[in-house]
């Protein structure tokens, strides 16, 4: 990256050093806080309570992911404006309340199962009483020798009986109410995992969730020996489209292209949103060369459709993608993997764009 000055005066040397984890004691916090407020003057940003978040977690760099976003914007002279502001924080901190809701869920099913538990281990314990008591009153029976006592040993036989009844009667509703809550938290739990890991803005899965799937994938072909492709796709010129239209089109222009996306792959094949016009899919048993035909399909398919204002007519041109693929290579971590294909993207980008680059000749696997 050429050197250019950053957020409060920092060069990109500094911006390095910024994505580093650090521990919030008062002075570096001040230090953040400071920058922060400096930052967003300096870029015209509004300081409202969720843009200072944004920056300060940005030179806090404790967000990989945020940092390298907002480092590309910069060297791409992004304007801030009050929608991309809103745009970054949705992406970068929104889905985090999807996931303090999931953990909060996930919570209260685990302490309804330690109900339920409970209630269980009551009813074994009532039980073992129950047949103890008979058990008592059985050898009380067979050592009686007249009637009035054979009468006292049967009441209260029934007596234990109808306890034990009462009991069980209680278990039973118990455990009727904490099954609808269990179906019910259940459901809430798959929602609020379902919306942790979904892109807000094209609704198919985001950053978390490729994370996620690829770990899974890359195991799986270790273990198997079946071959795992990923593609790395990016919207051309898509800043000048944005500066064009505006950031509201901008927005129609991702949900078409990650429509374009869902409907050209199927089965376990996965469609991600990689980060700002960037998308990425995961294709588990696919070989380089089918990996670049289904790449180059959904390529033509985006290149047919064009984007216009049903309301008032206006078109506003055709959307272009570049694409870049590699294979997995046994081994290798998932940085070398998702580097391979970012230079395959890279090359597609520049040779011309609107094409698809393999990390080497097809012919080669």
């Amino acid at each position: 990256m050429d050197t250019q000055e950053h957020p409060a005066g920092m060069t990109d040397t500094n911006v390095i050093h910024a994505t580093m984890n650090f521990e919030d004691r008062e002075d570096t916090a001040r230090e953040f806080g400071q920058g922060a407020v400096a930052a967003m003057e300096k870029y015209g940003v509004a300081p409202t309570p969720s843009n200072y978040r944004i920056w300060y977690n940005f030179l806090a760099g404790q967000d990989p992911d945020l940092v390298r976003s907002i480092n590309e914007m910069l060297d791409q002279n992004a304007t801030f404006t009050p929608e991309r502001n809103r745009q970054i924080f949705a992406q970068f901190f929104e889905s985090g309340n999807a996931f303090d809701d999931l953990f909060a869920k996930s919570t209260d099913l685990e302490s309804l199962t330690t109900r339920i538990l409970s209630h269980l281990e009551q009813a074994s314990s009532d039980q073992k009483s129950y047949v103890g008591q008979m058990n008592k009153v059985s050898g009380e029976i067979a050592e009686l020798s007249g009637a009035d006592g054979l009468a006292e040993m049967i009441k209260k036989v029934l007596v234990e009986t109808k306890k034990i009844v009462e009991k069980s009667q209680q278990l039973k509703e118990s455990l009727d109410k904490s099954s609808v809550e269990v179906t019910s938290l259940k459901s809430d739990l798959e929602e609020a995992r379902e919306e942790a890991l979904t892109d807000a803005l094209t609704g198919i899965g985001n950053r978390k969730f490729l994370d996620m799937r690829l770990r899974k994938e890359v195991s799986s072909a270790d273990e198997s020996g079946e071959p795992l492709c990923v593609v790395l796709a990016d919207i051309d010129r898509f800043k000048n489209f944005n500066d064009k239209y505006g950031h509201a089109i901008g927005d129609q222009v991702l949900k078409l292209a990650a429509s374009v996306l869902k409907d050209s792959v199927k089965g376990q094949d996965t469609p991600t949103r990689y980060g700002g016009e960037e998308f990425c899919i995961v294709l588990p048993r696919t070989v380089l060369t089918n990996a670049a035909k289904l790449a180059d399909n959904l390529r033509a398919t985006l290149a047919e459709r064009a984007l216009s204002n049903k309301r008032t007519g206006e078109t506003y041109g055709r959307i272009t993608m570049s694409l870049g693929i590699a294979m997995y290579r046994s081994g290798e971590s998932i940085e070398n993997l998702v580097n391979r294909v970012d230079q395959a993207l890279y090359s597609a980008k520049n040779n011309g764009r609107n094409r698809v680059e393999c990390e080497q000749p097809i012919d080669s696997e």
